[in-house]
């Protein structure tokens, strides 16, 4: 999914047409700027979406928790990005509407009410969103 939506916060990909990668590599040279060791942070070809034909970059060469999920490595430059991928409540609705799923399956009526309630007002209150999640 990450491949098609090109969304991803530890991602670059070749022809993406947004304004989001500028936003994305800005981000990624403050990391790099501010980081702890700058000389392990830069541009790397990322594996990620090899399979799906679409050219994707990271900013580091290790091999990463995100390509490889039986590496325990999460560099900081990786846990500050989804960091504020959490913070910005622009996310919280698909998070929310996936818990109400969650709870629906496990017949958790009222846990998947209050969930599916608190996704319907963040898809209405979208990047204003002030609420707390619960």
């Amino acid at each position: 999914i990450h491949c098609a939506e090109q969304t991803a916060p530890n991602l670059l990909f070749d022809g993406e047409l947004t304004y989001a990668p500028s936003d994305r590599l800005i981000n990624w040279q403050a990391l790099v700027e501010n980081g702890d060791d700058p000389s392990e942070l830069s541009i790397h070809v990322a594996r990620t979406c090899k399979n799906a034909g679409q050219n994707a970059y990271k900013i580091t060469e290790q091999r990463t928790f995100m390509e490889f999920h039986d590496t325990a490595n999460i560099p900081m430059a990786y846990q500050i990005m989804w960091r504020q991928q959490v913070i910005n409540k622009t996310h919280w609705y698909p998070v929310a509407i996936n818990l109400a799923r969650h709870y629906e399956l496990e017949s958790e009526y009222v846990a998947e009410a209050h969930w599916r309630a608190f996704a319907e007002l963040q898809r209405g209150l979208g990047t204003e969103a002030k609420v707390s999640a619960p």
